[in-house]
């Protein structure tokens, strides 16, 4: 028997052969198995064990005596490894002794699990088999109140599946007489690998799925797993039926469940090729009833399924399982080589599907029946694996599914709805033979409705601001570096802007674009703009020239309002405003206090803001929202966290990022203090900390990121005073939520997810201790609805992956050019509420929450900035002598940034350097990529389109480019072991300016810690700004001597340009990843 299932006779190809020989080598998969064991320290998933039950009429003695008979009789029983020149061997020994070890009696009965396993039997299968000593099988016998059991464990290294059936068979019959002369069985030797087999294998796993992404409810971890195993049986008719397509087909039953599994992967998993786990028997007739280690696992992907008909597919999936069949003679480790070999993927097994073609139901020890109870959850070595058996009393019905599963990474609940759907794919493909796969629809996960929409207030937000100014007028409203003002004088502001709004023509239906960074004036000019009826559109004070000029193209405002009376305005953008018409105005200087009551009241503008987020179409998409949005979220805010007048508010996100309006407007309407952090770019090491204890923070909106920055510079100490802290705009992960909870242990921290289109918080999640690896985006806000999308355009199944679309009265109103985006992702829900469709995908989880999965387009987010690869694809194209480019975000720590991977035209010899200052001229500092790589073509798929997995394969390579100069002296090899640690990705060139190849403010706080650690010398960040290049600062700390670093004045500016410096370190904008 060759595969579960099947009775193909392989002797004809080698099969493992009876070779008189006491010392074998190991086959291919053998050693795979000594790998893990060594890797994990005795991996007890590599542990075969089951468990005889059995009354009190077992004769102890008798069953020693018959248990010595069958391990004299097989050397593999008696077999350890020994190492020949560092290459292991089994070797048998004729005195190796397997003893029965024996438990008094305990006079109680026997104690199991949920499962029915025995627990006094699961730690003795998991203890550790020393592989040199020997013995690999142990056996222990218990005496209980109600019989005997009897714990028996093999390595796999000797044994496989059918090699327990064959020992439960080979101790019956010793038991019947212990001292009959039994022949003696050999070590077997593996039979070869064969080079054909191996490039059959490496041929059909091209275009498999890489690797699955189960709807596990947490991450992967290494090292042994809990097991949890569910169980469900199929009915007498639908094992029938399954039969009955198998002989149509020409196939058998396993292909009917390979086939099912495929297609439950594909859609569970959205690959579009899933590989399957199968173990091969490797066993010939002369083998068949041997112990030993003779099954392969092998990486079956079956055909594609698109269009198919159930039994076509079916059929196909059984001709290539016999094809593979025929190629059985490859170890997975040789296929691997051969695929890294070839620059290819290798596919990952993470599903099993073993058919269990034998039972030892009426196994008898003599006259004493024996109930076998098979240990198969000590260790999962897969994500699931589903066992396919007899059921009791029946043979070749083959009804009965077992899904063991790790325990930690599936709840209960997931695996038996996983199990449903694998029993409802199954009924589809033998109930509807006729109908495409496309067509078999799992059961729609329940997914939350909205309640009802948010109660709206009376007043628009400026008249709860300025109603605010009238009641406190002397509370501190914001404190900002340097300065602080109050509600009185902030209203003054405002009424000095919109009077020179006013004087300019500024008035209703208008926009006016608000240049400037988190401050006083920044916030007046929001509030000036609604005062003449106006929008307003935030650009950030650090963009670059050619940046501005095509957010102020994209927004056409009527004025541009420079916010910070110090702010210097590019030359050429002064130049393009002044041509165009619109006015550039500032400031008229300091607040001083007014009347609040002197304001005219106007109608909100049909446009309260825009919001500027990256474009796939290659040039930034403007995102116009209502003032309902604003004015219906804040409400709920406040009074779903509790938010009060008490409380200070940090204004850590970026200006012009949804976030940082409920940053700035919650603590307006209560009357609450907002606080502005220093300037990350003249800030010292430390500052933020002291500022953050300083300023007694009680509610903060941050990016993950943000969680390393706070727990290097707080050093052990914590934000005592933090009692709301709410995450977006990148995935939160396990790791963060520790993080944070360290420095901040008096705050409830919340997951929060929302889009620039939504927006603000739709869902968020308070998070728990007991929250997974990556926490769920949690419930839903009262007015908002979900609906998962399916790739089949259905509602998603439990587990599907799907994209989110997202309804919502408060919608923002569209992209200001409206056109193919606007139409693609926005429309009405079949209540005809308006609905967008976020490009995200996510999966539906078994407790209803859902868990995020990643994108449907190429955005990606840097540092909880939206990047579309478009739009810095073209701008890189754009620049003279470049010919194309491909960007993508290589795995990153500490942050994120950019790679990419561009070809010169022919004859140009345009460098690094050169590409990377037109970028920074063009895009925001984090759309600037941070690693570039040159080849002489992009990688091309056989379509023709770009190979984005080959993309990022090649940058996160150091190419044998001339722009690669090693660091030269022990300084600059430690400090640039560093730098790659802060920023990920190529090892780094010792001419590299820290910042033009990704440096940040996450990464430059590692840095700088990791600096003054590994040099015992005092290092303020304006070092790095100062010096930024490896060679040039590995020698200024070679020079220096310990403790001689000076600091600069918390108030000194940077004496460098600040466009060419860091991304802001709170670039947020609500999102998902």
């Amino acid at each position: 028997m060759s595969i579960p299932g099947s009775h193909h006779d392989s002797s004809s190809r080698g099969g493992a052969s009876v070779i008189e020989s006491e010392r074998v080598g190991l086959s291919g998969f053998q050693q795979s198995l000594w790998t893990l064991d060594q890797l994990n320290g005795g991996d007890p998933s590599l542990h075969m064990a089951a468990v005889l039950l059995t009354d009190r009429s077992l004769d102890p003695g008798r069953f020693r005596r018959a248990f010595d008979a069958v391990v004299a009789q097989h050397a593999v029983l008696r077999a350890h490894l020994q190492f020949d020149e560092g290459t292991p061997h089994l070797v048998a020994v004729d005195d190796l002794r397997v003893e029965v070890t024996e438990d008094g009696y305990s006079g109680s009965s026997l104690e199991r699990d949920e499962s029915g396993v025995p627990v006094a039997f699961v730690e003795r299968a998991k203890a550790r088999f020393d592989l040199t000593a020997g013995p690999l099988m142990r056996c222990h016998l218990t005496a209980h109140s109600d019989g005997y059991a009897i714990g028996i464990t093999l390595h796999h290294l000797i044994a496989d599946g059918v090699s327990m059936q064959v020992l439960m068979r080979e101790l019956a019959d010793a038991y019947r007489d212990p001292e009959a002369e039994r022949p003696a069985v050999p070590l077997p030797v593996p039979a070869p690998e064969r080079a054909d087999d191996v490039e059959w294998w490496a041929a059909q796993c091209e275009g498999a799925t890489p690797d699955l992404h189960l709807p596990l409810e947490s991450a992967r971890e290494s090292g042994p797993r809990r097991g949890r195993a569910s169980r469900l049986r199929l009915t007498p008719d639908q094992g029938r039926q399954i039969q009955a397509l198998a002989r149509r087909v020409g196939g058998s039953v396993f292909a009917v469940h390979l086939a099912a599994l495929a297609l439950l992967a594909a859609r569970t998993s959205g690959a579009e090729r899933p590989v399957i786990g199968v173990p091969f028997s490797g066993r010939s007739e002369e083998t068949q009833d041997r112990i030993g280690c003779f099954v392969r696992t092998m990486p079956v992907a079956p055909p594609r399924a698109d269009g198919e008909l159930s039994e076509r597919f079916v059929e196909s999936t059984g001709a290539h399982l016999w094809e593979a069949l025929e190629h059985e003679h490859a170890a997975y480790d040789a296929i691997a080589r051969t695929l890294r070999q070839r620059g290819q993927t290798v596919p990952q097994i993470r599903v099993l599907l073993n058919m269990v073609p034998f039972s030892t139901e009426g196994l008898a020890l003599g006259e004493t029946m024996v109930e076998v109870v098979e240990l198969d959850t000590l260790s999962p070595k897969f994500d699931a694996t589903i066992y396919v058996r007899d059921v009791a009393g029946e043979r070749g019905a083959f009804r009965q599914l077992d899904l063991v599963h790790d325990a930690d990474r599936w709840t209960p609940e997931a695996a038996e709805i996983f199990l449903e759907q694998y029993r409802h794919v199954l009924a589809a493909l033998i109930t509807h033979p006729d109908a495409t796969v496309d067509g078999i629809a799992l059961p729609a996960a329940p997914v939350p409705q909205a309640a009802g929409p948010l109660p709206m207030p009376g007043q628009s937000l400026l008249e709860a601001v300025r109603d605010t100014c009238r009641r406190v007028p002397d509370r501190l409203a914001i404190q900002q570096p340097g300065s602080e003002v109050t509600y009185g004088q902030l209203w003054s502001m405002v009424r000095a802007g919109a009077a020179r709004l006013t004087a300019h023509g500024v008035g209703a239906g208008d926009r006016v674009a608000l240049h400037g960074d988190r401050g006083a004036g920044l916030v007046a000019g929001m509030l000036a703009a609604w005062a003449v009826g106006a929008g307003f559109v935030v650009i950030h004070a650090e963009d670059p020239a050619d940046r501005i000029l095509r957010l102020v193209a994209a927004t056409r405002p009527a004025a541009f309002l420079v916010t910070d009376l110090t702010r210097v305005l590019p030359s050429e953008v002064a130049a393009a405003l002044s041509e165009q018409g619109i006015p550039v105005l500032r400031p008229s200087g300091a607040p001083v206090d007014a009347d609040a009551d002197d304001l005219p009241v106007v109608a909100e503008p049909e446009i309260a803001y825009v919001q500027l987020t990256s474009g796939s179409s290659g040039r930034p998409e403007a995102v116009a929202v209502g003032p309902a949005a604003l004015r219906g979220f804040l409400p709920w805010y406040i009074r779903q966290f509790d938010l009060g007048e008490d409380d200070r508010f940090a204004w850590f996100s970026t200006p012009g990022h949804d976030p940082s309006l409920r940053d700035v407007f919650a603590p307006l309407v209560l009357g609450a203090s907002l606080a502005v952090p220093p300037d990350q770019h003249t800030r010292l090491h430390g500052e933020l900390a002291e500022w953050a204890i300083g300023s007694a923070i009680t509610v903060a909106n941050l990016i993950p990121s943000l969680v390393e920055v706070f727990r290097v510079e707080l050093a052990g100490r914590t934000l005592a005073s933090l009692r709301r802290v709410f995450f977006g705009g990148q995935a939160l992960t396990a790791g963060h939520v520790r993080g944070a909870r360290e420095f901040a242990p008096n705050a409830e921290l919340v997951n929060g997810y929302g889009a620039t289109e939504t927006p603000q918080l739709v869902l968020w999640h308070p998070l728990t201790p007991g929250d997974a690896a990556s926490p769920p985006l949690g419930r839903t806000r009262p007015d908002v609805s979900l609906f998962v999308r399916a790739a089949n355009g259905e509602p998603a199944a439990v587990g599907e992956p799907g994209e989110l679309l997202i309804s919502t009265p408060l919608l923002a109103a569209g992209y200001l050019d409206g056109g193919d985006e606007a139409s693609a992702r926005f429309d009405t829900d079949k209540d005809g509420v308006p609905r967008y469709a976020t490009g995200d995908i996510v999966r539906v989880r078994a407790d209803g929450l859902l868990a995020f999965v990643g994108r449907r387009d190429r955005q990606v987010k840097v540092n909880g900035n939206r990047v579309e690869p478009n739009e810095v694809e073209a701008v890189l194209a754009a620049c003279p002598g470049v010919a194309e480019a491909a960007v993508c975000l290589p795995s990153q720590p500490a942050g994120a940034a950019l790679a990419a991977l561009i070809v010169r035209s022919p004859g140009s010899d345009v460098a690094t350097p050169e590409l990377v200052a037109f970028a920074r001229a063009r895009l925001a500092a984090w759309m600037v990529p941070a690693h570039v790589q040159w080849t002489e073509a992009l990688p091309r798929l056989g379509n023709g389109k770009i190979d984005l997995v080959a993309v990022e394969r090649a940058v996160g390579e150091i190419a044998t480019s001339r722009d690669f100069l090693p660091p030269k002296t022990a300084t600059e090899v430690r400090l640039a072991a560093i730098w790659q640690e802060a920023l990920g990705g190529a090892p780094v060139s010792r001419d590299a300016d820290f910042f033009a190849v990704g440096g940040h403010s996450i990464a430059a706080i590692v840095v700088v810690n990791r600096v003054r650690e590994e040099f015992e010398v005092d290092f303020p960040m304006r070092t790095l700004f100062r010096v930024p290049v490896l060679r040039d600062l590995a020698t200024e700390i070679d020079d220096a001597e310990p403790g001689s670093w000076e600091g600069i004045s918390t108030r000194e500016r940077a004496m460098v340009d600040l466009d060419d410096l860091l991304a802001d370190l709170e670039d947020d904008t609500e999102g998902s990843a």
